[in-house]
């Protein structure tokens, strides 16, 4: 008979049931918590498509419990290992710690829902076991920041900058900057007081993981590194490599081919990180193949854009014929001529969005607040050919560039959300549109769907509420417009010593009577700067006083040097004021890109 320590047990588990009446830790050696803004961001995506999948307009609470409606989503696995009144977690702490990050965000939400329609979200942070109440997740080097994201307003979260910069601790540093992708990459739609509720319903009982119950902390581990280190585990870029060089029948050329691929692959990682050469292939083949989508209908089958996200090797062997991929030379000048290509202008574009250079200035400013990478990359690679001179490859990146910078500004200004699943038809449906266009065509194109899309809007239909996040990014384009000498890296949201922090003008408790007149208006953009992070304002002084000073320091470089004496004719003038730099920094004409000579 086997050794107790030497068996395992593994089994279904809901989000709600993994994460009730269990204390876990993380062991010191364990690596840190290292989930990037992308892997929110995908995240956030699934859950949200998944939902959206199951969901029927007028559907309650009670029909997420209906299997035949609402289906479970598969999260993976979680290896755990029981040890006194805690519970190890050997494998799964960076899925988990996403979904406790997760959960507080959603508890917050909550806020705005009526008492009986919340849920008992605390119930997933905290646990009272063997006589002590602590976090579900007790890691000690973490309680601080996840008790203050638990009982800090989101619209508050930014106080816990400082916090954060004196921790110095990286597993901090990623659970501070991961929530605040929560906070603006979260659905408009999955707000809406009728929706939440059933998605907080659907996200604990219909979100599931295989847990895996190891009896003693060698096996568990013995466990781990059997599912993560033993045999060949190849991914889908190295499973389409296989395929495509399986065709080329002539042994020196499929050599040559497995070299280059290699050599390429090394290098988009080189640049982009481990995972990046899977996602320029993903924005490859939807940029210059894909042609279908999910219907938005209950139980609809995944279609071009779909199956190429989750599996784009099948599709490529599933669609060979289509992309005409018939004799072994199709296959050699496949990537040869349209993977190397591709994979270029991938790579070039990366550089573009994340190096601050004159004439590639523009990329690195959108790029701060973008589309999802799975919506913008294939938007930008699909205008582009392989017949393009280089000049006319960067013209395109350019336009499509401005383009993506108004259609985001101006969405989240006229309160439409930008969110993944909330544009992705549109975005999908429009990279079909430009697809291999010439230059003029393209530039005429892009103006004709932005105008298309935001001439009916009235100036009055302006929003001038939104999360804290894209207002400080408001501000730093406004202030970068109008002081362009100011380096960009200073203005965008981070927390280096020499960096600018959002800072309200006017507060409810001092002004009660605009709060009665104006609701809310602490947070509205009017009511909001940029300051460097060590400017000291006092805040006993005089309102009136304390405009004039940001004025005279330069924090209000769009008013100019005209004075107010009263709150309410500030916030009135510089709502006016901020209009005209709206349609200055963004308008509905895309520009000519400038010349790369």
């Amino acid at each position: 008979m086997a050794h107790i320590a030497n068996k395992i047990h593994a089994e279904d588990v809901s989000l709600s049931r993994l994460f009730t009446h269990n204390r876990y830790k993380i062991e010191a050696f364990q690596r840190e918590y290292r989930w990037e803004k992308k892997h929110i961001e995908a995240l956030i995506s699934d859950l949200s498509t998944n939902f959206w999948g199951c969901y029927n307009e007028g559907d309650t609470v009670a029909d997420v419990s209906n299997e035949k409606r609402y289906n479970c989503y598969y999260m993976g696995q979680v290896v755990l290992c029981e040890e006194g009144s805690e519970i190890s977690i050997v494998d799964g702490q960076q899925r988990l710690t996403s979904f406790t990050l997760l959960l507080i965000y959603l508890n917050h939400l909550q806020n705005n829902l009526k008492e009986d329609d919340r849920t008992d979200l605390m119930q997933y942070l905290y646990v009272r076991k063997a006589g002590k109440t602590t976090l579900v997740l007790n890691v000690p080097t973490r309680e601080k920041i996840v008790k203050e994201l638990i009982n800090t307003d989101i619209s508050q979260i930014d106080s816990l900058i400082d916090f954060v910069n004196v921790c110095k601790d990286e597993s901090v540093s990623n659970i501070y900057d991961r929530y605040s992708d929560i906070c603006s990459l979260f659905p408009e739609e999955l707000k809406q007081t009728d929706i939440l509720p059933l998605f907080i319903e659907w996200l604990q009982e219909k979100v599931t993981f295989v847990q895996i119950d190891a009896y003693s902390i060698e096996n568990a581990y013995s466990i781990f590194e059997t599912m993560n280190d033993r045999g060949l585990n190849l991914g889908p870029a190295e499973i389409l490599k296989a395929y495509l060089l399986s065709k080329i029948e002539d042994e020196d050329k499929g050599e040559e081919m497995n070299l280059f691929w290699k050599e390429r692959i090394a290098e988009i990682r080189y640049i982009g990180g481990p995972q990046a050469d899977e996602t320029f292939i993903r924005a490859w083949l939807r940029a210059k193949y894909a042609l279908t989508t999910r219907a938005k209908v209950a139980g609809s089958e995944n279609e071009d854009f779909e199956i190429i996200g989750n599996q784009f090797n099948s599709w490529i062997k599933a669609n060979a014929k289509k992309l005409g991929l018939i004799q072994p030379i199709d296959f050699y000048n496949f990537v040869k001529s349209d993977f190397a290509f591709y994979s270029s202008v991938y790579m070039d574009l990366y550089k573009y969005q994340h190096e601050i250079q004159d004439n590639t200035l523009p990329f690195y400013i959108t790029a701060q607040y973008p589309l999802a990478d799975s919506l913008q990359l294939p938007l930008f690679l699909s205008p582009v050919k392989k017949i393009d001179t280089q000049n006319d490859i960067y013209h395109k990146l350019c336009l499509v560039n401005s383009y993506i910078d108004v259609y985001v500004n101006r969405r989240i200004l006229w309160n439409r959300s930008v969110t993944q699943s909330s544009v992705r038809d549109y975005i999908y449906s429009l990279l079909k549109e430009i697809r291999s266009m010439g230059l003029n065509e393209l530039r005429q194109h892009l103006t004709d769907s932005l105008h298309n899309m935001f001439d009916p809007f009235l100036k009055e239909s302006c929003a001038m509420h939104c999360n804290l996040i894209y207002a400080h990014y408001f501000y730093s384009r406004i202030v970068h417009y109008c002081n362009p000498s100011i380096s960009y890296d200073t203005l965008i949201r981070s927390r280096k010593k020499n960096s600018h922090v959002l800072h309200r003008i006017f507060t409810a408790e001092e002004y009660p009577e605009l709060a009665i007149s104006n609701p809310g208006f602490e947070y509205s953009l009017p009511n909001m700067c940029l300051v460097h992070r060590n400017t000291n304002i006092p805040d006993d002084i005089e309102q009136v006083s304390k405009l004039q000073i940001l004025q005279e320091i330069g924090f209000l470089p769009e008013m100019g040097e005209e004075q107010y004496d009263v709150p309410q004719a500030f916030l009135l003038a510089r709502q006016q004021r901020l209009m005209h730099y709206i349609d200055i920094i963004w308008p509905l004409d895309i520009p000519k890109p400038f010349s790369t000579n």
